[in-house]
């Protein structure tokens, strides 16, 4: 606990909740690991009185091969999540919605800009949507999902309880830049007609997919 205490003084701001995540992500896996550990001491106990049914040194190797692949999993994690958040610090955004999304795990849910770079994800797909409207190639399906992330980071921008910290917002402001305009140019759609359809699409307190889908299948049937 002192040697926490040493690099917790040695953080500060911004480092200090990174520092704190991953020390965080370490003990839920020491507990994983500690229930791992306690299954193969049942499992030793089990063996020992069933030689029959299982090879006690088999189950042991399997079982340390299993921990010891876990661990490497959790450093490698720890040292891509090191590597984001320095992309991140840096502002290279959209070197990092790549990276993340070519190496995302199970553990990367838990990263801290994650939701943001979801979002980012998003609106670079609306560029491609852009792309094949101007083809002539609208479909139901290519209209809603245009709509829904508009709805969708419109909601985040405003709504009090959206995970995202002021910093994120801004960052997400900025990278949204005149999409909404150009993507309602393009459909064509008024913005008074997009604020009903925010409002109605939102009005239960969360953001309603059927809502913005069913709009779009009497807009835009194919």
């Amino acid at each position: 606990m002192d040697n926490y205490d040493e690099k917790l003084d040695g953080v500060v701001g911004g480092e200090a909740d990174i520092f704190n995540n991953e020390v965080r992500l370490f003990l839920k896996v020491f507990a994983i690991t500690f229930i791992i550990c306690a299954l193969i001491a049942s499992g030793w106990w089990y063996g020992s009185e069933n030689k029959s049914a299982i090879s006690k040194g088999k189950f042991f190797t399997s079982k340390r091969e299993e921990v010891t692949e876990t661990f490497a999993a959790v450093k490698a994690s720890h040292d891509k999540i090191v590597e984001w958040n320095k992309l991140y610090d840096e502002g290279r955004y959209d070197e990092l919605e790549t990276v993340v999304n070519e190496n995302r795990d199970g553990y990367s849910y838990y990263w801290k800009h994650y939701e943001l770079i979801s979002m980012i994800t998003d609106l670079n797909n609306t560029d491609e949507i852009l792309e094949r409207l101007a083809e002539g190639k609208g479909t139901t399906y290519r209209y809603t999902n245009l709509l829904y992330t508009l709805v969708k980071v419109r909601y985040s921008l405003t709504d009090k309880n959206s995970s995202l910290d002021s910093e994120e917002k801004t960052v997400l402001t900025d990278l949204m830049g005149d999409r909404e305009a150009r993507s309602l140019a393009a459909i064509p759609m008024s913005a008074e007609d997009f604020d009903a359809l925010y409002a109605k699409a939102t009005a239960e307190g969360y953001m309603s997919y059927s809502v913005i889908s069913n709009y779009a299948e009497e807009r835009w049937a194919e």
